[in-house]
């Protein structure tokens, strides 16, 4: 059987990254710099390392925040289960991959999801490689503006077969399930019944919970925050929006910035929405390739059958009785 790939773009149809995405930017610092050699040159080493054990701290905690009764909703509301699911296929051997594909120029954001959905499934072998706008594959699809991009079937059949899910070169259109919440004319036409339009999810979580989870995770891990501000401030914001306050800490200081670059999220108490028609439709390809070949219907037809003809033999056997003990011999 032929190995299929299940390939989902990211904002609005994986998860809304609007909230966190400064979050994120701080946690991979040595990332973010990449730009400017001379400042990434110079990071020391010990606020990188402890940088990544805060990461890893806010990965998990975001996670704990999502599975609980009250979930935060950067995740889309159902995907974890989404993922479990395909998780379940891999093993089964029904599916190959998860690729995200998505014009968000931002890797480290497409990472943390990624980060995230493995973390819940303690696994890394799910989702095979995160392609983003910036993907050095994705020229001839870079023609509009930062950030948009038409995404076509040559284009992906070539990172699948040449990146790191190593699909075979033989790989076809009706081997890939995609998910976006964009039309992609390219792929639409290519993927036909395999092209899944799902609604946008936009629930911007709250930037308060976050901010409580990520001020947990700095202290957890030891970060030097004087040290981080630095970069935060020479990164992300104007030395204008600073405004420096009597009494307020380096940590306090570098979540006001982000705040002030992060409005209209959700309040602390509101809650994200129920899974939606979106997950209706992963769930509904999910059952095309688990049930495959029509394994599932000739299964019951069988033991239909066998039920049936043991009941006609009982049935029989008990005519052949009442008749023998009702006539004369």
């Amino acid at each position: 059987m032929a190995a299929n790939y299940f390939i989902f773009d990211m904002d609005e149809t994986l998860a809304e990254l609007y909230p966190v995405y400064y979050f994120v930017s701080s946690l991979r610092l040595k990332e973010s710099c990449e730009d400017d050699k001379s400042l990434c040159a110079h990071i020391p080493g010990s606020l990188l390392d402890s940088l990544d054990k805060a990461y890893h701290l806010f990965v998990q905690s975001i996670l704990e925040a999502e599975i609980s009764k009250t979930p935060l909703g950067i995740l889309r509301p159902g995907i974890l289960s989404i993922m479990q699911k395909l998780n379940q296929l891999q093993k089964n051997g029904k599916i190959k991959n998860v690729v995200i594909y998505s014009n968000n120029g931002h890797l480290e954001s497409l990472d943390f999801i990624r980060d995230i959905i493995h973390n819940y499934l303690k696994t890394t072998d799910l989702i095979k490689e995160c392609i983003h706008w910036n993907h050095h594959m994705r020229d001839e699809e870079r023609l509009m503006r930062p950030g948009a991009a038409n995404k076509t079937w040559n284009v992906l059949r070539n990172i699948l077969v040449d990146g790191n899910c190593k699909a075979p070169a033989t790989i076809e259109p009706n081997n890939i399930y995609f998910f976006d919440d964009l039309d992609h004319p390219d792929l639409q036409r290519n993927l036909g019944t395999n092209y899944y339009k799902v609604p946008g999810y936009d629930f911007r979580a709250s930037f308060e919970r976050i901010a409580s989870i990520f001020r947990e995770s700095l202290i957890k891990a030891d970060v030097n925050t004087s040290m981080l501000l630095d970069y935060v401030t020479e990164l992300f914001v104007n030395q204008a929006d600073i405004n420096d306050k009597m009494m307020e800490s380096h940590l306090d200081k570098i979540i006001r910035l982000f705040r002030m670059k992060t409005q209209g999220t959700a309040k602390s108490d509101d809650r994200p929405p129920q899974p939606d028609t979106g997950i209706l439709m992963m769930q509904a390809a999910i059952s095309r390739v688990e049930f495959q070949g029509g394994k599932r219907p000739r299964r019951r037809l069988r033991h239909s059958i066998k039920k049936k003809t043991k009941f006609s033999r009982v049935v029989s056997r008990g005519r052949k009785k009442l008749k023998s003990s009702t006539h004369p011999k």
